[in-house]
């Protein structure tokens, strides 16, 4: 029997079989034919395809009767005897590896399986990122027949943003060979007997299939370690890119002095000096060559989106950069010592930064001015964050203020109870984690000012903590990660994640990022083991340039589904950029990307 014959009959034994299995587990046996009779008139009821097709209706009235000798498929496609309703829900338990082998299969198994809502189905099961406030807007135009009235169509919803508008004008003139845009037939496969052979009809859609197809290929450069290298500054119109290969299986180093013309610069650095707190308060020294309007010392925090990044620096300013460009579009001064951290949202038009002046500062960002300056702590500000509610900073002094966002000059609450600096916090609804000197992780809940659980396994001081609502990832000098679920209270452990200090770490989806003084930043997947139970794995190590060396320490990194943006004790900002080799990705960014 050839290898389509023999897949066309597993996937009929298969399909009879789970039918089998659905009326044994409601006990048919006992009910009898008039109540049969009722069942089936309500499954008909439910799945259309039925209505116009004797083959499908025979059959399905066989298995209810009982008759299941004579609901056998003897060799006829499953597709013209099943509702086309429980064969979608049959294939959305396939992995996409099944499908793609069944699109081998014959024409009308290959037109079925590129039925969009089989791959938006796979998608999601990968638990990849998506914008969906982006991708409801597009979808609610697809029912259009032309492009062109979805463009106009997207004038007039005025609940959307002029950015969201914009980005489906744009990916809707996309070319065809990268378009998110797409048409797939709806096929109403009929039966043998039924005097019609080719009945459907054709749907507009997103094309699920294609963004499956783009995000694959970035999970394999993300798992080989294939990426480009690029910097900030990058003393031209764009962003200096080198192609990154890897060296072994997970693991390779960056050499790329040369290629992107960075040694002139580096002739004459003079040596790094370091001093920090043993607590975990760093505050790092260095000489680095002068570039006017860049920054002039160590870099101690990054945040980016899709359009703009920020960072903060140990020479007391806040710069703001054309993300794709690498060129320098602001520069805001307040601060009166270092500026040890910051978080923006563009849509609030609102930066936050806090320093070692004790200073938390609100900043409109569009105005290139101050706010409100919030004074309460009595030590440097170690890290901030905020939400719709609150603002929260952590601090030096031993404690954690949370501010009302609305009202921020008085702090609402104060947060007690630590010996050790408060080194790094974060924030999701009510609820706060810190990381401390004390060498605790601590999680509270701010409305009821408590503090719901002191986690106390780390050794040494914590440095970086990352919070998502359900999951803790923790870092420090003790040189591990723990990963905290705060619904069950299970703890993994990542033993010596790193030779020295993790200084700053982001869990997101599954997958951690962890940035250390021994220079490297390292990608980790938790994957589940034959015969073993979920564990974490090494995706890959990244190791700074070789022109850095001496100042080969990680402060700062943030990740999203395409890039790791990191800074370090030097003046300068490192992209790791996975997606950059895949074609139309660019175009994709905004639907990528989770905001």
């Amino acid at each position: 029997m050839s290898r389509r014959a023999n897949l066309l009959g597993e996937t009929a034994s298969s399909v009879l079989s789970s039918i089998e299995s659905i009326l044994s587990s409601h006990e048919f046996a006992s009910v009898n034919l008039e109540e049969r009779q009722e069942i089936y008139r309500r499954i008909a009821k439910n799945f259309p395809t039925l209505y116009s097709n004797p083959g499908r209706t025979a059959f399905l009235e066989n298995v209810l009767n009982g008759d299941v000798e004579d609901a056998e498929f003897n060799g006829h496609d499953p597709l013209e005897v099943l509702p086309y309703e429980i064969v979608l829900r049959i294939v959305s338990y396939c992995s996409a590896l099944d499908v793609l082998t069944a699109m081998r299969v014959k024409k009308s198994w290959n037109r079925f399986m590129r039925d969009m809502r089989i791959w938006q189905n796979l998608y999601h099961q990968k638990q990849w990122s998506i914008n969906k406030d982006l991708i409801d807007l597009l979808s609610s135009y697809i029912v259009r027949d032309h492009q062109a009235s979805l463009v106009e169509d997207a004038d007039k919803n005025l609940s959307a943003s002029a950015e969201d508008i914009a980005t489906v004008k744009e990916l809707c003139d996309l070319p065809s060979k990268n378009s998110i845009v797409t048409s797939f037939y709806c096929m109403e496969p009929t039966g043998r007997d039924s005097p019609s052979t080719k009945r459907g009809r054709w749907i507009n859609s997103i094309n699920w299939l294609y963004l499956y197809k783009i995000r694959h290929m970035l999970d394999a450069n993300w798992d080989h370690g294939n990426c480009w290298l690029g910097r900030f500054p990058s003393h031209g119109h764009r962003v200096q890119e080198s192609l990154i290969s890897t060296v072994g299986v997970n693991e390779f180093l960056l050499d790329t002095a040369y290629q992107l013309g960075l040694t002139e610069h580096m002739e004459d650095q003079n040596e790094v000096g370091f001093e920090w707190e043993s607590d975990g308060g760093d505050d790092i020294s260095i000489n680095d060559p002068v570039f006017p309007s860049h920054h002039l010392a160590s870099i101690y925090a990054v945040q980016f989106d899709n359009k703009y990044l920020f960072s903060a620096s140990k020479d007391s300013t806040i710069k703001m950069w054309d993300f794709h460009r690498g060129t320098i579009i602001d520069t805001f001064r307040g601060h009166s010592g270092s500026v040890l951290c910051l978080q923006f949202d563009t849509k609030e038009d609102l930066l936050v930064s806090g320093g070692a002046d004790g200073k938390i500062i609100l900043w409109s960002i569009g105005k290139s001015k101050i706010l409100s300056v919030l004074n309460g702590h009595a030590g440097r500000v170690m890290d901030v964050g905020f939400n719709d509610k609150y603002i929260i900073s952590g601090s030096q002094d031993r404690t954690i203020r949370v501010w009302d966002k609305n009202a921020p000059h008085v702090s609402l609450r104060v947060l007690e109870g630590y010996s050790g600096f408060i080194n790094r916090i974060g924030l999701h609804n009510n609820l706060v984690v810190s990381g401390s000197g004390d060498h605790t992780v601590r999680l509270w809940n701010v409305e009821a000012e408590e503090c719901v659980t002191v986690f106390k396994d780390h050794t040494r001081g914590v440095a970086a903590v990352s919070f998502d609502g359900k999951i803790v990832a923790s870092g420090g000098s003790d040189r591990t990660v723990r990963l905290y679920n705060i619904d069950t209270g299970e703890c993994d452990v990542i033993e010596n994640a790193h030779s020295k200090r993790v200084r700053s770490l982001q869990y997101s989806n599954g997958t951690l990022v962890t940035g250390s003084y021994d220079g490297t930043i390292k990608c980790w997947i938790k994957k589940e083991e034959p015969g073993r139970r979920w564990r974490w794995v090494l995706r890959a190590v990244l190791s700074l340039p070789r022109w850095m060396e001496g100042t080969m320490q990680v402060f700062s990194l943030q990740f999203d589904h395409r890039r790791i943006v990191a800074s370090t004790v030097a003046n300068t900002i490192i992209c790791y950029d996975f997606g950059k080799s895949i074609e139309g990705i660019d175009a994709l960014d905004r639907v990528f990307h989770k905001f």
